[in-house]
């Protein structure tokens, strides 16, 4: 029933209807289509390519520094500004396309501009054009910049005709994207290419609203001594700071500390800023929204009501796998106690008869089934985490000899252990 006629039905039995608001969980602000009245924000700009291509060497002339530790946290937090003028560009280093798929999926706009790296001397590899892809599927502005470039001095204007064609072939046009010439290890063209990012984040028009409360996406998270859980986060909306109660999927907390991508302790964070975030209970996914909360009651219970509903969907699929089985034993299910002991006998004599005939099969038999392999998969950070677990499944799809099975995954922590029983 509605809660209309529910109402209604409740007043002809002569009582007095009591409306109970149900749970409605919070969400991140829509950004709305005219941001012109909001301060401007720096773009968040990812850099992608083939390995060995130069996207290191790029992104570490790009830094122009060290990563070094202070304090026992470590500087570098996966992202990093480049000041240009009275502007600034926000660099975002992912582990790889793998990540940046998920986080794109998961609905989080993180990156504004996808910087794809292909070598000069090697041209559009597999991963590039996986790249490529990501960049038309999500609709990403794509800038390509081209490295190696030293290493054919002069040549420049044939590199970019030869790239720009490869480029077409994957559907990509020459009003789709900008084209620069770079190298990482002479700084060549990189004013080029931080020209190109500030072009196109102007045609954006990228602004936030700095006056509300902080949001923010968990880009990293891992496990610090001394400081406990930290969060990586980029800044989406509002401005972060010290003191706020934030909810964070199944985590909430009040912010104890934020740590810049220099390792120094600031007071706020506005959109567009990396920031390390120290203050939640536990650690969250990668990928989930940092949202603000009136009070710490406010936070339990928003983080009950989303266990909850985790717990509901988790049973309701429990039930339905249940009678799924039932249902293929209710076609044999025998009359009498005798008859079901038959029954299981009989079981048991077709499982040894399959279990052999499976055994005796090679991979390249039709009908071969994988060995299942359970594996602990245990990291320092939750990227990491994220980037073997797409391995994994990337492996199981093309694998036959044998399939993965990731019986646990969970960041480090010290003074821990773990014992984990047989898994067969």
């Amino acid at each position: 029933l509605s809660a209309t006629v529910a109402e209604l039905a409740v007043e002809d039995l002569g009582m007095i209807p009591i409306l109970v608001q149900g749970f409605v969980d919070i969400k991140p602000t829509d950004v709305p289509a005219d941001c012109a009245a909001f301060p401007a924000r720096p773009p968040i700009v990812t850099v992608m390519g083939h390995v060995d291509h130069g996207k290191t060497t790029l992104l570490d002339a790009l830094r122009n520094t060290t990563t070094t530790e202070h304090g026992g946290i470590t500087q570098k937090i996966g992202s990093f500004t480049v000041p240009l003028d009275d502007k600034s560009i926000v660099f975002f280093d992912t582990p790889g396309h793998a990540a940046f798929s998920t986080m794109r999926a998961q609905g989080c706009s993180l990156t504004d501009i996808l910087v794809v790296v292909i070598a000069a001397d090697d041209g559009i590899q597999p991963q590039t054009k996986e790249v490529l892809r990501l960049a038309i599927d999500q609709s990403v502005p794509l800038i390509v910049a081209v490295t190696k470039c030293d290493r054919f001095p002069g040549q420049e204007d044939e590199i970019i005709a030869r790239i720009t064609k490869e480029v077409q072939m994957e559907g990509i046009h020459d009003q789709d994207m900008q084209l620069v010439c770079v190298s990482g290890k002479t700084g060549q063209g990189l004013d080029d290419l931080k020209q190109a990012i500030l072009l196109q984040a102007d045609i954006m028009e990228l602004a936030a609203d700095t006056s509300k409360l902080g949001e923010g996406v968990v880009v990293e998270g891992s496990v610090v001594r001394g400081w406990g859980v930290t969060v990586d986060a980029m800044v989406t909306w509002g401005t972060l700071r010290v003191g706020q109660l934030v909810v964070c999927g199944l985590e909430f907390g009040k912010i104890k500390a934020l740590i810049d991508e220099n390792g120094t302790s600031v007071q706020f964070a506005t959109p567009g800023t990396p920031v390390r975030v120290v203050g939640l209970k536990d650690l969250p996914k990668t990928g989930q929204t940092i949202l603000p909360v009136e009070t710490e009651a406010a936070a339990k219970e928003i983080v009950a009501e989303r266990a909850r509903i985790l717990e509901q969907v988790a049973i309701k699929e429990a039930e339905a796998a249940a009678a799924r089985l039932r249902e293929g034993e209710a076609a044999h299910v025998p009359i009498g106690r005798r008859g079901k002991g038959r029954q299981l006998e009989l079981q048991r004599q077709e499982r040894a008869k399959e279990e052999e005939r499976l055994d005796a099969l090679t991979p390249e038999d039709d009908g071969y089934v994988a060995k299942v392999v359970p594996v602990v998969l245990k990291a320092n950070a939750l990227g990491i985490i994220t980037a073997i677990d797409h391995m994994i499944a990337e492996l199981n799809a093309v694998s036959r000899e044998c399939t993965l099975k990731c019986i646990y995954a969970g960041v480090v922590r010290w003074k821990t252990r773990y014992i984990f029983p047989k898994c067969g």
